[in-house]
């Protein structure tokens, strides 16, 4: 529907022009009148009218003035002049000045308005259908644009390209950045809001919007992940108001949105100022590096590459304490699970080191991936309904809950174990097997515990070596002695306390049996893990 407003001083006249056409019939509203041309600016925002009828003179403001005014504020307004004989010249005048047409108000009508109004109708719908083409071709050039940068961002963070290509590319997105420094920046939402990542449409607009006001960046997002990577590019004698001003300014007004709007909190890491382009993927793969120091400062969200240490890889003795992690699940030892896994952590924090952290959590996984695989135990099996096997660091915030991620996953394959192991014993052994492992640092004897089973002495002793292959004492033995290399292993206690804490009153007959079972002293045993 084409919407008119109608401006006359005549009240005759605003009443007869609306009577002289049956307009909703032709597509047309009356969206208001007014019998001045104030009235009429007063009243045009609301009434928004596509054409404008009006006197060409009025007391006050004549119809040229309100013509003037109003296209001010409405360009595209069309407008029809209605004069007499004696203003004709007035009205050429009207036309020059941007009038679309004029009517004699003594020939006004039906047969004389309408073809005009249609005529104007028709230019409108032409001028919409033109602004839509238009609107869609400046749409299609800038998501062209946003590709490219986006493009041209991976290119550089990837180090994957060429000064041919460079030029090509500032030339095409119109970037006066040759001879210009730069610094990259790591945006990464901390764990827990994967629930997000269908809203990454719209958070890369909002941190896109963000950069583009210093008009200084690009932005790409990692595949999959509400990770970002932000480059910065300025003139070297900027430098230094970007990298300590504008650059941490921009980057907090991104943080503060993303909580705002998305509820996501983040940490972002700033890198050194590069000198060239070609610098990019490596201060990058630093960023990346750096990423993990979050796990010791998780209070933190923004560093700058100087606020971290200097992360040389360093040497700490972890094997054994991974071997004894590995043998206390093998056990179904909870607590000696939980004992390796906080001295080994513990002498992470010590360390302060990514790089160790890393490894150690790397290399934990493939532990666990290992013995699941050798026992037949899909590692899904060890996972949470949607958790993501691979993105367990992801998942955290600081090294407490690494940790415990490892206890609990710890925990899940042990259980399996004990249930696999279990499962090919009667019920009687099974109980026994059960109580031996649970209790192995108690005074525990073939009679009392063929009585917990609802055993005889001599039909426990039987059953015993059929199903496990070992007699009572002999399985004990083993029993007590495993855990005793845990403790041998982990731990500065003394090799008599040790002993006593796995069951052997007599230090003398603790030595002989581990001599028989492990092929040297405890003594040896433990020099081999100092």
């Amino acid at each position: 529907m084409i919407k008119v407003m109608i401006v006359d001083d005549e009240i005759l006249v605003r009443l007869g022009l609306r009577s002289t056409i049956a307009w909703a019939e032709h597509g047309f509203a009356v969206a208001g009148d007014a019998s001045s041309g104030q009235q009429a600016i007063d009243k045009f925002a609301a009434a928004d009218p596509d054409i404008l009828i009006t006197d060409i003179r009025m007391p006050g403001m004549d119809g040229i003035e309100l013509i003037r005014a109003l296209k001010s504020r409405k360009p595209g307004l069309k407008t029809v002049i209605l004069t007499n004989y004696d203003n004709f010249e007035y009205a050429k005048e009207a036309l020059k000045l941007g009038a679309d047409e004029y009517l004699l108000k003594t020939a006004l009508d039906n047969q004389t308005l309408l073809p005009v109004l249609q005529k104007l109708r028709e230019a409108i719908e032409r001028e919409q259908e033109q602004n839509l083409k238009i609107e869609e071709l400046q749409q299609q050039a800038r998501t062209g644009l946003f590709y490219l940068k986006k493009f041209l961002a991976e290119r550089l963070i990837t180090g994957r390209i060429a000064a041919a290509e460079w030029s090509g590319f500032l030339k095409d997105l119109n970037l006066q950045w040759e001879g210009n420094l730069f610094q990259a920046v790591l945006l990464k939402g901390k764990p827990g809001r994967a629930a997000l990542r269908p809203l990454a449409d719209q958070m890369n607009g909002l941190i896109g919007d963000i950069v583009e006001r210093i008009n200084a960046g690009l932005v790409w997002e990692a595949p999959a992940s509400l990770e970002w990577g932000i480059i910065y590019s300025f003139r070297p004698d900027e430098a230094a108001g970007y990298s300590k001003q504008i650059i941490p300014f921009n980057i907090r007004q991104i943080q503060t949105c993303l909580r705002q709007y998305f509820q996501l909190a983040t940490l972002a890491i700033s890198g050194p100022v590069l000198d060239g382009y070609g610098q990019i993927g490596d201060a990058w793969k630093l960023l990346h590096q750096q990423a993990d120091y979050r796990y010791f400062f998780p209070e933190r969200d923004f560093f700058h590459h100087t606020d971290l240490p200097s992360d040389e890889p360093a040497y700490c003795h972890t094997s054994q304490l991974e071997k004894a992690f590995i043998l206390a699940i093998r056990h179904g030892e909870t607590e000696g699970i939980r004992e390796a896994l906080s001295v080994l952590f513990t002498q992470v924090e010590e360390q302060a080191s990514a790089l160790m952290l890393r490894r150690v959590a790397q290399e934990l996984y493939g532990e666990l991936s290992k013995l699941a695989w050798e026992n037949g135990i899909a590692l899904t099996a060890l996972f949470d309904p949607g958790e993501e096997e691979h993105c367990f660091l992801e998942r955290c915030n600081r090294i407490a809950e690494i940790r415990d991620w490892f206890l609990a996953k710890a925990g899940v394959l042990s259980r399996r174990l004990q249930e696999i192991r279990l499962g090919t014993y009667s019920p009687a052994i099974k109980q026994a097997v059960s109580f031996i492992e649970g209790n192995y640092a108690q005074d525990i004897d073939l009679l009392s515990l063929a009585r917990r089973v609802g055993l005889s002495k001599n039909h426990l002793c039987t059953l015993f070596r059929e199903e496990t292959g070992q007699n009572f004492i002999e399985y004990l033995h083993r029993v007590r002695i495993a855990h005793a290399c845990r403790l041998l292993e982990t731990t500065d206690s003394l090799i008599s306390e040790i002993g006593l804490k796995v069951g052997f009153g007599d230090p003398k007959y603790f030595a002989k049996v581990f001599q028989k079972l492990q092929n040297c002293p405890p003594s040896e045993y433990r020099a081999r893990y100092q």
